[in-house]
């Protein structure tokens, strides 16, 4: 957990540096949605290349998505095929006495 943790802070001071200067160079343009995407593709393939360790794409994605909802409120968060497998068995789909469902 430490290391997502330290990588999710490095991605984003990052972010941060190329998104100042991206959208200070962009900003009168008028980014579209795939200006967007292709600057997150190009943030990516900067870690890929500068990071001290090898990173698979595959965490890179989904630290990306979990700070994506996380950033939206404290109740939205990324959850991978083994963690949702996980909450399945702990829940099973329902909470006695409350009416909630899981789905």
């Amino acid at each position: 957990m430490k290391n997502k943790f330290k990588f999710f802070t490095i991605f984003f001071i990052i972010f941060l540096i190329y998104f100042e200067s991206f959208s200070v160079d962009n900003n009168k343009k008028g980014l579209s949605d795939y200006d967007y995407l292709k600057f997150l593709g190009e943030t990516i393939d900067k870690i890929k290349s500068d990071y001290v360790e090898d990173i698979e794409n595959k965490d890179l994605v989904e630290s990306a998505i979990d700070g994506m909802l996380s950033s939206l409120d404290p109740h939205s968060n990324f959850l991978d095929a083994e963690s949702l497998k996980n909450m399945k068995i702990q829940t099973k789909g329902e909470f006695g006495g409350l009416g909630i469902e899981v789905t």
